[in-house]
């Protein structure tokens, strides 16, 4: 199993065929003050797997903040791993919109992929105060 991608952005959709359109990717966020919910953004995945991989998999995103305390996660996802006999691999990719994210602390929060209770990769969301505007 190798993670193609992981990553966070203001917008994504999947289209048939295996593409991704994904605008504006970050892994910093500014914010007014804490704690903040923070409004709509989007996680997107792909993972590929080979032959000896085939099966249901069960996949989980979660969110950490810096002390590791888990502060959000999506449901658990069942995926059934198939592949064609002329295929020695398939890519499972996701989308998802995230909203009202709790955020109570500035610092390096995470983001987790775990595949049947595995961690596998994690990326990270750095959050900040906003500096106010000179003026």
């Amino acid at each position: 199993m190798k993670v193609e991608l992981l990553t966070l952005c203001d917008y994504a959709v999947a289209v048939p065929g295996g593409k991704l359109t994904i605008v504006g990717t970050f892994d910093r966020l500014n914010v007014p003050k804490l704690p903040h919910q923070q409004a709509a953004f989007y996680l997107v995945a792909k993972v590929r797997f080979d032959l000896t991989e085939a099966g249901e998999k069960r996949l989980q995103f979660t969110f950490t903040d810096p002390d590791g305390k888990q502060i959000g996660a999506l449901p658990e996802m069942k995926v059934p791993v198939k592949l064609r006999e002329e295929d020695y691999t398939a890519a499972m990719q996701a989308v998802f919109r995230i909203a009202g994210l709790p955020l109570a602390q500035s610092g390096d929060h995470s983001v987790n992929l775990l595949i049947d209770d595995t961690p596998v990769t994690s990326i990270s969301l750095t959050i900040q105060l906003a500096k106010p505007k000179a003026g």
